[in-house]
């Protein structure tokens, strides 16, 4: 009856699992399967506009008033603000599992109760939620049609947009392409001036006859509804009512025309360089590219059979088509690491049944971990496939010690040692959750998938490995062994007994060995860890698995226009339409400092030569071309870049302190400070790092003396000046059911240029004056935007340096001890952010690895029940640290977070064959056996009973790796992660043969046998 009941336990648990992997197959449709992993965001920004108001207003007068408010709300970390002039933002980060549609409600009820006190003419602050990760373009369309391209825009407004926007996980559709309309009206100057009216004042009417303002809410039998005071929305401007003059209501038509004409863009894009309308689908972060994209296709199929037949729309861009490619790649990779690891298995095992059973345990664990994935909301992406692709290598190897163990002892006590080599594994990786969030974004999943599986494999290898092993006995070899080959067995075991005799006495000789191996820094400069060392200034840590691509980047200087951009920037886009190799380029020309062309390749040509051979040739057209700097990089590490000025300074120091003028009084001690140095060259403020350089603009230099003889108010003068010179827009009015903008114009600003304005005489209260008699026009940088993080001021002193590092380092240490201990008070402080972003990180990383080696040293211990064991299998971790340290020393590898990774899970997987060997041979009675050659000889059993398992998990790793190694170096993560986790094992095996026994059988305090 025991016998029936324990087989009935067996199939119970057969069962069990059968049942698991069933609930595993019903959650694949509800799995997350994207391409990059997202996290959502926590920022909410509130944005404003304050027209015509410096930096010192708008913060002082708005920016404070709402960050007070905001700070005071619940779960927020920190705030930051910018002020800039005529507008600004606020960013409010909250703490992680906050509710952000409930925060953002928060904000908005408080930007609702204090825009009351807000002063009159700044708007309606905006909230958005930030997600952390902007947008991602997904999929454009290029229409077509002989109509003019406002008829395209407008039909495309009217009945593609919006299904599309609508379509879930989109994040919004844009059109770009058409020529834009606007109604311009020009008053005559003289007729103006001469009625006594003011082009502000032509604004003003306008703007009250046709403005809509938001007078509050109401309630009503429908719900709350919003009351808005509009004025017409006729089109006949003439009769607007300017002013009464005489005793005559002068209107519109009495001094104006106006007309509909196409406006200048204030910004270009383009799609391989074509003046078409283009149609740009964009997803959330956090959106499956691959579903949205083809709901998107169905979407835009229904829609085409009813446009109309003068309008066609094709696809331009697809990104769903990399992202699919990729993916099949990593679903190839993945399948060839499971062919790997089976052939692996059926070859040592040469049985059909023992390769069932781990072919089915395998299964079992995929399928179950598959349910954990979608009811935790873990995302199927890159990193969690490589994930799961890396622990199917150790769940192998997990089964095959079970497996072995069961078939020769036929008990399940080896779980004590799977339990905590598995647990040294999982704490080891989790222990990097410690790293900041940013740091860890791609390891996070990665972790997570790595962890479950391994729990999960202990559970099924407990359970699931020796009820089938019951059904499916799987009997050790009976055959006699050869003699021959029983001798050479024998003389082997003598001869590493005689070797681990001959190396405890020498024990000394190895241990300089591998530290003359290892290294120190700065020391031994030729060791692994010196030539590791050097390998990192060529790291790229932080690189991203994205698509090839050439990036091609123009911008003129300051007085030029978006236009004059835009036509230098149309000669490159010619030169590149000539390439067939080129699948699409896409052009951007927002400002006239800001252009850039985006170039991605075919896919039967992205890693062949042409992308660099490309990468050449337009770097030598940039060269020869003129009216324009020029930069161009991407495909490696080269770039080109023929800007002379530039606003980039290489070296800053950020200031900051919660008094604005007292910090930028410091700020220019600072500069004076740094100014003393010859290396130092010019040194300026910014507003906030290398990138906030001020622009620079015209300003008016008064003679006031001058004024105060003349009789004349210089804001007077102003206010005529700027009626000469008035071009702004003043409203819209709906037009053909779209918003139109409205501009108003001066007869004369075609005709007033800086000498016009410097000598042409202007009216001023019957006083004729020129500017030139009065002041002058100085051209200066303008003010820096304000910024603020957590109530705390920054400022940013920017130069270049002339020298090399160590002359740099010396001069900004000496410029933060002179700012901090001799100048700053309390309150105020100067930092080297590149000091916090450099190094500040190695050390973290550093820490972080001696802190997963302290908690695989504690699970040890617990394990062990020992302290000298655990010393002895954790100075096998440093030892695979030199297979990591040589292939990246040796080799021009990049090493990225991949590398990190290798180095996190070495210290996990290398310590899991010194706890199955002491295991056995605390078993054995090793650590009791009177005399030193004892030890040796028990030793020597347990190595023989559990080598070939160690080995065979040793080698089931390595090879679930390889697949990984098959695109290159070139590959992010993966490649490095690989390469790093192979070699680091290889030494670890080294080591586990030649050094570990040497300390194991004889303890560092036991005294060396006469």
């Amino acid at each position: 009856m025991s016998g029936t009941g324990h087989k009935r336990g067996r199939l119970s648990a057969i069962l069990v699992m059968l049942a698991l992997s069933v609930l595993g197959i019903a959650c694949i449709p509800r799995l997350n399967i994207q391409y990059m992993p997202t996290s959502g965001g926590r920022d909410i920004i509130v944005s404003f506009s304050y027209p015509e108001a410096s930096q010192e207003v708008v913060e002082a007068d708005v920016t404070s008033l709402l960050e007070g408010t905001l700070s005071s709300l619940g779960g927020i970390t920190q705030v930051s603000s910018v002020s800039r002039k005529g507008s600004g933002s606020i960013t409010v980060r909250f703490q992680k599992g906050k509710d952000m549609d409930a925060a953002r409600f928060e904000v908005a009820s408080a930007i609702r109760n204090i825009y009351p006190s807000i002063p009159t003419g700044v708007s309606y602050p905006a909230v958005r939620l930030s997600s952390g990760r902007s947008s991602q373009r997904a999929i454009s369309y290029i229409l077509k049609s002989p109509l003019p391209s406002r008829e395209i825009e407008r039909y495309a407004r009217e009945h593609l947009m919006s299904p599309l926007s609508a379509l879930p996980d989109v994040d919004g559709a844009v059109l770009s392409g058409a020529s834009p309309y606007h109604w311009v009206i020009t008053f005559d100057a003289t007729k103006a001036r001469s009625s006594g009216i003011s082009a502000q004042e032509i604004a003003e009417s306008f703007m009250q006859c046709y403005s809509s303002d938001f007078l509050g809410m109401v309630r009503s039998p429908e719900g709350m509804l919003s009351v808005r005071l509009s004025g017409q929305a006729r089109k006949d401007f003439g009769s607007i009512p300017i002013k009464k003059v005489g005793g005559q209501v002068i209107f519109l038509r009495d001094i104006a025309s106006w007309r509909y004409e196409e406006a200048l863009p204030s910004a270009y894009y383009r799609v391989n360089g074509l003046n078409t309308v283009t149609l740009d689908i964009s997803t959330t972060e956090s959106a499956n590219l691959i579903r949205a994209v083809d709901a998107v296709k169905e979407e835009m199929g229904r829609l085409q059979v009813f446009m109309p037949e003068e309008i066609t729309a094709s696809v331009a861009y697809d990104a769903s088509e990399y992202v699919r490619a990729e993916l099949r790649k990593i679903y190839f990779r993945t399948l060839l690491c499971l062919l790997i690891l089976l052939v692996f298995v059926f070859l040592v095992s040469r049985s059909w049944r023992y390769m069932f059973i781990v072919t089915s345990t395998l299964v079992v664990n995929i399928l179950s971990a598959l349910a954990i994935y979608a009811l935790a909301g873990i995302q199927i992406h890159i990193y969690t496939l490589a994930g799961i692709t890396v622990s199917l290598g150790i769940v192998i190897d997990t089964t095959i010690v079970m497996a072995d163990h069961f078939r020769h002892w036929h008990n399940r006590r080896i779980i004590s040692a799977l339990f905590w080599a598995t647990a040294t594994t999982a704490g080891a990786l989790l222990t990097t959750l410690l790293l900041p969030e940013s740091e860890r974004l791609n390891l996070t999943d990665f972790i997570w998938v790595i962890v479950i599986n391994l729990t999960l494999s202990l559970l099924v290898a407990y359970f699931f490995v020796p009820s089938l092993m019951t059904y499916l006995p799987v009997s050790r070899s009976q055959g006699r062994q050869p003699v021959k080959r029983f001798r050479q067995k024998v003389k082997g075991r003598m001869l590493y007994r005689r070797y681990v005799a001959w190396g405890v006495k020498y024990r000394w000789l190895f241990v300089f060995a591998l530290v003359l191996a290892f290294g120190i820094p700065r020391t031994f400069l030729s060791s692994s860890f010196g030539l590791f060392e050097k390998a990192l200034d060529r790291s790229n840590f932080y690189r991203q698995p994205v698509r090839k691509q050439l990036i091609v980047r123009a911008g003129m200087l300051e007085g030029c226009t978006v236009h004059q951009l835009n036509e230098v920037i149309k000669s490159m886009e010619n030169y590149l339409a000539g390439f067939n190799e080129i699948a699409v380029f896409t052009t951007s020309v927002s400002d006239y400092d800001n252009a850039t062309i985006v170039v991605e390749f075919k896919p039967e040509y992205e890693n062949s030569s042409f992308p660099s051979e490309l990468k050449s040739q337009v770097t030598f057209m940039a060269a020869n071309f003129g009216g324009a700097n020029w930069r161009v990089y991407g495909i490696d590490d080269h770039s080109f870049n023929n800007n002379v000025v530039s606003d980039y300074k290489g070296s800053h120091i950020v200031l900051s302190g919660y008094n604005y003028q007292q910090l930028s009084n410091y700020a220019r001690q600072l500069v004076d400070y740094l100014s003393r140095n010859a290396r130092v060259r010019e040194p300026e403020v910014w507003s906030g790092g290398s990138g906030g350089r001020p622009a620079m603009e015209y300003n008016m230099d008064y003679d006031f003396a001058a004024l105060t003889v003349s009789g004349i108010n210089p804001y007077r003068y102003y206010s005529e000046l700027t009626s000469v010179l008035y071009n702004r827009p003043v409203g819209s009015v709906i037009n053909e059911g779209a918003s139109t903008e409205v501009v108003l114009r001066s007869s004369d600003l075609d005709v007033y240029d800086l000498w016009h304005v410097l000598h042409a005489p202007i009216s001023v209260d019957s006083t004729q004056m020129t500017l030139a008699s009065v002041g002058s026009i100085v051209k200066r940088r303008s003010g820096v935007d304000i910024r603020k993080v957590n109530q705390s001021y920054e400022l940013d002193v920017c130069f270049d340096f002339i020298g090399g590092y160590n002359m740099q380092k010396s001069c900004m240490e000496d410029a933060l001890d002179y700012m901090n201990n001799q100048i700053l008070p309390i309150g105020f402080k100067a930092v080297n952010p590149d000091m916090a972003w450099g190094e500040a990180p190695r050390a973290r990383y550093l820490w972080l690895i001696l802190l997963i080696i302290g908690v695989v040293f504690v699970l040890l211990s617990m394990s062990l029940e020992s302290i000298h064991f655990p010393l002895i299998i954790l100075g096998m971790i440093p030892v695979s640290f030199i297979g990591v340290f040589l292939v990246f020393g040796l080799s021009d590898y990049a090493f990225d977070q991949g590398g990190f990774a290798a180095f996190v899970m070495l210290c996990g997987i290398v310590v899991n064959a010194g706890i199955y060997l002491v295991s056995m041979y605390q078993r054995l009675g090793g650590p009791e056996a009177p005399g030193c050659r004892q030890r040796i000889r028990l030793y020597e059993k347990a190595f023989g009973y559990k080598i070939v398992p160690i080995g065979l998990t040793i080698l089931s790793t390595v090879l679930g790796l390889l697949p990984f190694l098959t695109d290159g170096p070139q590959e992010v993560f993966w490649f490095d992660f690989a390469i790093g986790t192979i070699c680091g094992l290889a030494f670890s095996v080294v080591a586990l043969v030649f050094v570990f026994p040497l300390f194991v059988v004889r303890p560092i305090w036991e005294r060396r046998p006469r």
